[in-house]
């Protein structure tokens, strides 16, 4: 049989996805981004309503009963929007709007990846009270319908996740390691006016910003716009400095991430971000553990290099690729500083617990910013002048 001789349409192909692909994203969450995908999308809904009414969120952690439960206030779901709990890709968040979510699949997944059953009440405003129940039994048909039930009222315009049978049991040392967590991942939000409660006690605000300003060695701070063609801009901000909240028992030095104002990731020592490089930050040693670097961006959803748990960064990402320039150069400086000080860190660095940041222009396009900074020059008897 000839083939055609010309371009000719023989039918339409089935593009449903098939419902493994729950699946097989099981193995991506653990309990700290299965949870944090949950206040997510609690707070792009609050930022997409204009942010006019302070959320709370409440997350309860029964180990009793191996149960978790996710609650917000920020406004309920409407039942024609129901769909967008089930259907992958479903999600209101415009990828242009400097949201923390733009995949559209982060509640259904993290719920489905934390427990084999999820129970979703919602009420949105002071409409009808409606439930949503996903269970092994719906996962494993091949049917995409799901019933939807209307209930008695609940409170207006919330929504509670319920998520049992725990696919990893909970313990009483998971509530103290998350409330660090969320305290740290959701700070700038805590401190605009958000609640986070976890078990019933409100979670407290962790930044960390704790700079020391020796003379000649204060923090530097670069901001400036990334433009990519054809898809909009970014603001950055850039700060790397020494630090006087060194924890020696901890790793808490290293490059942090904020992205939209939500931490992704914090203490990176690799190759990426300068270290690893001898004519950088070189090898992550205790010598230079008081350097610490802050990269800020904001703009678009779609632009930002985070990946899709929202944990780690890409680091072929056109975004960090136009940051990096700045950001090596920088933590290379005050690395190499904090191995200069070593001998006196008291009188060197932590005594200096006040003073200004410095602002430094960025690295020019295509260029390293390392010409650009003072010498690292060691002070007479590794010391610095009070």
């Amino acid at each position: 049989m000839d083939g055609a001789r010309i371009k000719t349409e023989i039918g339409p192909i089935d593009g449903t996805p098939e419902k493994r692909m729950f699946w097989s994203i099981i193995s991506d969450y653990d309990l700290k981004t299965g949870l944090c995908e949950l206040i997510d999308n609690a707070l792009d809904v609050w930022l997409r309503s204009g942010q006019k009414k302070l959320p709370t969120i409440d997350v309860d952690l029964n180990t009793e009963q191996q149960l978790i439960v996710v609650k917000d206030d920020v406004g309920g779901v409407r039942f024609e929007d129901l769909y967008l709990l089930l259907a992958p890709g479903g999600s209101k968040n415009d990828p242009k709007s400097e949201v923390i979510g733009i995949f559209g699949v982060g509640s259904k997944r993290a719920g489905i990846a934390l427990g084999e059953r999820v129970d979703i009440k919602t009420r949105f405003k002071a409409e009808r009270s409606l439930e949503l129940n996903i269970t092994k039994e719906w996962l494993e048909s091949d049917d995409w319908h799901l019933a939807a039930y209307e209930i008695p009222s609940i409170e207006k315009g919330t929504t509670q996740i319920e998520i049992s049978r725990l696919r990893t049991s909970i313990v009483s040392t998971d509530i103290g390691s998350l409330r660090v967590h969320f305290g740290q991942t959701y700070g700038w939000f805590i401190k605009h006016g958000c609640t986070i409660n976890l078990n019933g006690v409100p979670i407290d605000a962790e930044e960390f910003e704790n700079w020391a300003y020796p003379k000649g060695f204060s923090p530097k701070i670069a901001k400036f716009v990334v433009h990519i063609p054809d898809e909009g801009q970014v603001e950055a901000e850039i700060v790397v400095g020494l630090i006087t909240d060194r924890v020696a028992e901890e790793d808490n030095y290293g490059v942090y991430f904020y992205c939209n104002n939500r931490l992704i990731v914090k203490e990176l020592k690799s190759r990426e971000v300068g270290y690893f490089n001898s004519q950088e930050a070189g090898v992550p040693h205790p010598d230079a553990s008081l350097c610490r670097g802050i990269v800020k961006l904001r703009g678009p959803a779609r632009l930002m290099p985070w990946n899709s748990t929202k944990n780690g960064i890409n680091w072929s990402h056109v975004l960090f690729q136009k940051v990096r320039p700045t950001l090596v150069p920088l933590v290379g400086h005050f690395s190499t500083l904090s191995r200069r000080l070593k001998d006196d860190w008291d009188k060197n660095v932590f005594r200096h617990g006040s003073g200004e940041i410095e602002e430094i222009e960025p690295a020019p396009s295509g260029a390293s910013l390392r010409s650009h900074l003072p010498p690292c020059r060691k002070q007479k008897g590794h010391r610095l002048r009070s």
